[in-house]
């Protein structure tokens, strides 16, 4: 009874542990109170964080190149990438009065780094980490997957139930530079010789990454189109010690001529690095491109995008390769305008919304948002996009609409005669969403099965 007591009254029984954040990890994940997850992007090869004028204290941006010698850098790189010298600041509260306690961090009853004392943040080296886990890799050249503990005690067998399980998984990228295939720098296979028939999305048979891409225009914003505008490898998102590619990454930049001349499209792309601005685009578990778009664009400015493959670890590989005859499928009209796909102007006569386009229904009725746009656009994804000919039929709507959207944009009077005659359209694909194709065929059935009975009457007579 007096142990019983003595166990309900002590301070250090109901003592609790809490890391709140990890300071000098590429991401941090709080799942629980006692359960958090530290991502790595870890930078590899012969390179250290002062080449990129960051400290060991921080997080490092590679992305944006190495300012002493070469910013345009075009290799796989990280916006919150972590070095083999980069320091990990646990900071983490208790509640005990434990005497001669300490943060400890352990791999089983193996420990990694502890504290003096109890008013201390522990810190240790993501290579000590490294080589707490595998034993012997403190420069972590290779890839882990290990739930560590992060509690208090005098040592790792002494710490019970004061602890938070600390799942750490790294990814490492070199970064040297001039070394594409070590960089994960990817380089799309080459399309169909034009006029031949255009992929499609399915038809991607690259490895890894994207086969090709083309953006579309909004107001202030592109998008991917999820059916028409990436075509993604069959293992995308690649998973790599269970870290996923779920983001699709493009850098994008100003042609800096008019927005008709696409003169200057091939080297703008050609010229575009890791070091210029750049959007975000997710991708969903099942290869499926979100309806998200890159925002913040300036209307009526020509730019180029390239593309790249951004892991859970925050890691960007996998970038398009300098020829946008390659990356983004050419022009089918005009075989020397190979960057018209990855090259776009947004405009305010567009206005589209998340996933989609309906340039000249757009234009008519005025708004993206509008009730017979929205129904139009559910018909063109559950009865064209599914097969083969309606995407062919979506593909040559994309190519034509633009320019005559514009023109009934600016012209109410041609804004009211079209409406007039997508009235007729939009009755239709009323009524085969609401009970399919065949009842279009049943005015005709009926009519064919009146014929009949008149042509029989007609002959008995």
């Amino acid at each position: 009874m007096k142990t019983l007591l003595f166990l309900l009254l002590s301070s250090s029984a109901f003592a609790t542990v809490t890391l709140t954040n990890a300071l000098g990890t590429s991401k941090f994940v709080k799942e629980t109170d006692g359960s958090v997850t530290l991502y790595g992007g870890i930078q590899g090869g012969n390179v250290v964080p002062a080449t990129y004028g960051c400290d060991v204290n921080n997080t490092c941006n590679t992305c944006r190149g190495n300012p002493a010698s070469n910013p345009a850098q075009q290799v796989a790189c990280n916006i919150t990438g972590v070095f083999k010298e980069t320091v990990v600041t646990f900071i983490g509260t208790q509640t005990t009065n434990l005497a001669n306690g300490r943060f400890v961090l352990c791999n089983g009853n193996t420990e990694i780094d502890r504290t003096n004392n109890l008013s201390e943040n522990l810190q240790t080296t993501w290579g000590e980490i490294c080589d707490g886990i595998d034993g012997s890799d403190s420069s972590c050249s290779t890839n882990v997957n290990q739930t560590l503990t992060f509690g208090v005690g005098t040592g790792c067998t002494d710490i019970g139930n004061e602890k938070v399980n600390v799942k750490v998984t790294t990814r490492i990228v070199d970064i040297e530079p001039n070394n594409a295939a070590t960089n994960n720098t990817y380089i799309p296979p080459a399309l169909p010789v034009l006029p031949n028939t255009e992929p499609i999305p399915d038809d991607c048979t690259a490895a890894t990454g994207v086969c090709f891409f083309r953006v579309f225009p909004g107001d202030g914003k592109i998008f991917l189109d999820r059916e028409l505008g990436v075509g993604l490898a069959a293992s995308f998102p690649q998973i790599s010690n269970t870290i996923v590619h779920d983001k699709i990454v493009l850098f994008f930049r100003e042609t800096g001529t008019a927005i008709d001349d696409e003169s200057q499209d091939f080297e703008t792309f050609s010229a575009i690095t890791t070091a210029d601005d750049y959007g975000l685009i997710s991708v969903a578990s099942n290869g499926e491109v979100s309806g998200e778009s890159i925002d913040g664009l300036t209307n009526d400015t020509r730019y180029c995008f390239k593309i790249g493959s951004q892991d859970t670890a925050g890691n960007i590989d996998q970038i398009s390769s300098t020829d946008c005859s390659i990356a983004g499928e050419g022009d089918i009209n005009n075989a020397t305008s190979d960057c018209r796909n990855v090259c776009t102007v947004p405009s305010e006569v567009f206005g589209l919304v998340s996933d989609t386009n309906c340039f000249i229904a757009t234009a008519a009725y005025g708004s993206p948002l509008d009730p017979h746009v929205n129904r139009l656009r559910e018909f063109k994804n559950q009865f064209l996009v599914p097969h083969p000919w309606g995407k062919k039929f979506v593909k040559a709507y994309y190519s034509i609409s633009p320019p005559i959207a514009k023109f009934i944009s600016e012209n109410e009077i041609l804004r009211s005669i079209v409406r007039l005659f997508l009235w007729p359209v939009v009755f239709a694909v009323e009524l085969i969403l609401q009970f399919g194709f065949m009842v279009l065929l049943t005015p005709l059935i009926l009519m064919s099965f009146y014929l009949v009975i008149k042509k029989s009457w007609a002959i008995a007579k």
